[in-house]
């Protein structure tokens, strides 16, 4: 038992080469997660196709260009890339070389065309091969499914000699042969497939393995104290009392004639409400005074701790899809949690989609009348609007000494515009229908004036295509 604790721990028992179920891996950058150690009773068995199609999807292709390492997001493997990999086949090189500048004619699989073709993967796939090329002579007996392989191997030959009929010297004929070891090795993975090990692609997850917070030292500094000072400010008022608050139940229920979801009264307390509150406003204090420091370490030009990089790298992490494909993305790091939620809310998906962090930012609020005024030139009158339209994408280049890196983030973007004529105000709702480029059908569009980003944006703010 001993002796194999020490396995574990070396890494020398369990591991996996081919992900046999779906993991999630950063989408950027070069860092990978490794496989976890895996022990089953009858476990399915290591296969080389099924290597040498996890070797050259998302997340094992490494592509460097412009002095940046990636991982290349290719999607779905083919039967060419076994065919080359795993069987020898040198005849089918033009047309991966087709797949991979995106030329290839395949117009019937669009999601092909889209998640296999014109990315770069020649390196992981020559690599593949190397490794079966390498291989004793024994590997290839060791089993049936080996030497079923083997004996598909026997047919990538070339037969261009002059022994050979002049059919069999064409083009043809090689794309002919390639289509019967493709063939024969569907009906391989046919007859093993509750035992061969069948490969995935990993999934996307969005990491932050550098993450920039704003030189704003006296901002951070103002806005943990002020959420400091009224977490204090509340937590001496005198919440007495409760009240009581109708709400889905918690995981929810339906009526199973009506179909409609079921309510439930809640009793709630004002001083439970109080504590939420407080607590609220002292884990903000605390989040904002974590990027008051890091944002010192910054400008010291100090690197950030392991704890710092775990922390920015928490942001938004812990996300997943609830209620299947149709459902709702649910974010759990440290960014969501800034967002309060109310003690009464039991329905996770609407607080998140209205509330939440998952919600539309377009916001809009009328701050200043302009009667109508004849005598005034003709002045038909305004209601001037401010408001908060989609969220930008911010890229910046900075350079921290030795360290040079581009950072994206989200940025909010602000409207200034007037309706013209009668006064007329427009709530939320309809904000965000003509920035959907859906007016009111009672306005018409000559009412409004200066819908678009201020001109003084122009410096910056790249213009929408």
């Amino acid at each position: 038992m001993e002796k194999i604790q020490a396995d574990i721990v070396r890494g020398e028992l369990g591991v996996q080469n081919i992900r046999s179920d779906w993991f999630e891996q950063p989408l950027g950058g070069a860092a990978r997660y490794a496989l976890p150690q895996t022990f089953t009773v009858f476990g399915q068995k290591f296969v080389p196709d099924s290597w040498a199609f996890s070797q050259t999807v998302f997340s094992s292709i490494l592509w460097v260009e412009n002095g940046q390492t990636n991982k290349v997001q290719r999607r779905v493997p083919g039967a060419l890339d076994a065919a080359f990999a795993t069987l020898a086949n040198d005849q089918i090189v033009p047309e991966l070389v087709a797949q991979m500048k995106g030329t290839f004619p395949d117009p019937d699989r669009p999601h092909a065309l889209k998640f296999r073709d014109g990315l770069p993967y020649q390196h992981n796939l020559a690599a593949v091969r190397a490794v079966m090329d390498s291989q004793e002579p024994g590997a290839w007996d060791s089993n049936i499914y080996m030497s079923w392989l083997a004996c598909l191997c026997e047919l990538s030959g070339p037969t261009t000699d002059a022994q050979y009929p002049e059919p069999m010297r064409t083009r043809a004929w090689s794309l002919k042969t390639l289509n019967t070891q493709l063939a024969s090795w569907a009906q391989l993975r046919h007859d093993t497939i509750l035992y061969a090990k069948q490969s995935y692609t990993d999934g996307g997850q969005c990491v932050y393995p550098a993450g920039y917070v704003e030189l704003r030292v006296e901002f951070w500094k103002r806005l943990s104290a002020m959420a400091s000072r009224a977490a204090e400010q509340v937590a001496v008022l005198k919440y007495e009392g409760s009240y009581a608050v109708l709400a889905p139940k918690n995981p929810p229920e339906f009526d199973p004639d009506t179909g409609e979801q079921i309510l439930q009264t809640n009793v709630v307390t004002l001083a439970a409400i109080q504590a939420r509150q407080v607590s609220h406003l002292q884990s903000f204090a605390a989040t904002v005074g974590r990027l008051e420091t890091l944002a010192k370490k910054e400008l010291a030009q100090e690197r950030f701790a392991t704890e710092d990089e775990e922390f920015i790298d928490a942001l938004m992490e812990g996300s997943g899809r609830h209620g299947g494909s149709g459902g709702y993305w649910e974010y759990k790091g440290w960014y969501p949690q800034l967002f309060y939620r109310a003690i009464y809310w039991t329905d996770n998906k609407t607080f998140h989609e209205n509330y939440g962090a998952g919600a539309f930012d377009a916001l809009v609020a009328d701050v200043h009348t302009d009667v109508p005024c004849d005598v005034c030139n003709g002045d038909p009158g305004s209601v001037l609007h401010e408001s908060v339209g989609r969220v930008n994408l911010l890229m910046i280049a900075v350079n921290s000494g030795a360290d040079r890196m581009v950072f994206a983030g989200p940025v909010l973007s602000h409207y200034e515009f007037e309706v013209i004529g009668e006064p007329r105000r427009i709530s939320d709702g309809e904000w965000r229908r003509i920035l959907q480029n859906n007016l009111p059908s009672d306005v018409p569009a000559s009412r409004f004036e200066g819908v678009r980003p201020p001109a003084w944006t122009q410096s910056y703010l790249v213009p929408a295509q």
